[in-house]
């Protein structure tokens, strides 16, 4: 309920709004909400209203973890990225990054998969670079590793504030999620403590002599997302808590006495036990700071894409329905912003977000305990 409250574009306004509250309790009892959840719904919303900032520039999603605003990017800055967005466009069809390959769907203007780090042909820089222009002088070139380990090996105890510290990792057990022979290459974005922008390294696959113009554009529109990606910082350092503490013995009432739960007859007893949804405790507001984390007055490392769809009636429909996570485990990506500078003559669309979980963190003494997912889902009318 929490979640599609926040999807109304004025919930804020609408929660002190005493009809409108009404009609959210009648709404909460025909959902079988119980009294002590429905209020609850309400502090945690009087809590997600007070870390909206007053000038609508950072605003809590219905998404946990997602932040976002319509009011951000001024007119001049977007028409700017459009203008040259049309650029980059105008390149011959046989340079153009499609994909699909082979389907003219998804264009890429600007992607970090065509000249990643690639530790079998890249060179090592031991400095970096004053500005994007600087990045083209020979001098930066340093030595040429040749393989990872090698990489590994040229870095190892230069940990001096310049490359040490963003040696690609591998330490990621899943095979997916890594990769030997490759990485993206961010791009050095410099952040004074007013929190204007500086780019400070070439953006890969944008040529810093020839595409100068944009880079002023793409550091306009970081340092309006700012307020954004620090919020979702300080959600990472301060995760919610549960609204409820699982205890999976409270939630069963028999007459018989609870057999031991690594017994057959615990399985008996509980098949015929009377499920009791939990309820939570009087919500407490958290120990997150209302003061976002800040990022001013920091070096942070960016990677920069750029894209279009482009559907047409030949081609109508947008048909990748693949989730996405962006980059693998060793470009160490913590928050990624998204700015849809232009929409024209589509059918309305959406994000949707999902979060990765592991089965291991939601093992209790009755990880086989399905009967709460049945209930939150709805996937049983008669449970």
């Amino acid at each position: 309920m929490s979640r599609d409250i926040r999807t109304k574009p004025d919930w804020i306004e609408l929660l002190n709004d005493a009809e409108m509250r009404a009609n959210w309790a009648a709404e909460a009892k025909a959902q079988e909400l119980t009294d002590i959840e429905f209020e609850y719904v309400l502090d945690e919303l009087a809590y997600y209203s007070s870390l909206h900032l007053p000038n609508g520039s950072a605003k809590l999603s219905a998404a946990d973890g997602v932040w976002f605003s319509d009011t951000l990017i001024d007119a001049e800055t977007t028409n700017g990225l459009k203008d040259y967005a049309a650029i980059l466009e105008g390149v011959p069809d046989r340079q153009k990054d499609w994909y699909p390959e082979g389907q003219s769907c998804v264009l890429y203007l600007i992607d970090p998969s065509l000249y990643p780090l690639s530790y079998s042909h890249s060179w090592l820089c031991h400095r970096s670079s004053a500005s994007p222009r600087a990045a083209l002088n020979p001098e930066t070139l340093g030595e040429f590793p040749g393989s990872l380990e090698k990489w590994r090996q040229a870095l190892s105890g230069t940990g001096d504030g310049e490359l040490g510290y963003y040696l690609p990792v591998d330490n990621c057990s899943c095979k997916s999620c890594k990769s030997k022979g490759f990485c993206w290459l961010p791009s050095e974005f410099r952040i004074d403590d007013n929190g204007a922008v500086t780019i400070e390294s070439y953006i890969n696959n944008l040529h810093p002599i020839k595409h100068e113009a944009l880079y002023p554009i793409i550091a306009s529109i970081f340092s309006k997302f700012l307020p954004l990606l620090e919020q979702v910082v300080t959600d990472l350092v301060h995760p919610r808590q549960p609204r409820v503490k699982p205890d999976g013995s409270k939630y069963y009432k028999s007459n018989e006495p609870m057999p031991n739960k690594h017994s057959n007859a615990y399985w008996r007893w509980k098949a015929e036990a009377e499920f009791t949804p939990p309820q939570p405790e009087p919500f407490v507001v958290p120990l997150r700071s209302t003061t976002p984390y800040s990022l001013r007055g920091r070096r942070l490392q960016t990677m920069v894409r750029m894209s279009n769809v482009e559907l047409t009636p030949e081609n109508p429909d947008y048909g990748d329905k693949d989730w996405r996570v962006a980059g693998l485990a060793k470009e160490r990506i913590i928050a990624t912003g998204v700015f849809f500078y232009d929409v024209a003559n589509i059918a309305p669309s959406s994000l949707i977000f999902r979060e990765a979980i592991n089965s291991w963190d939601l093992e209790t003494d009755d990880r086989f305990d399905d009967r709460s997912v049945v209930k939150a889902y709805g996937l049983d009318a008669d449970l």
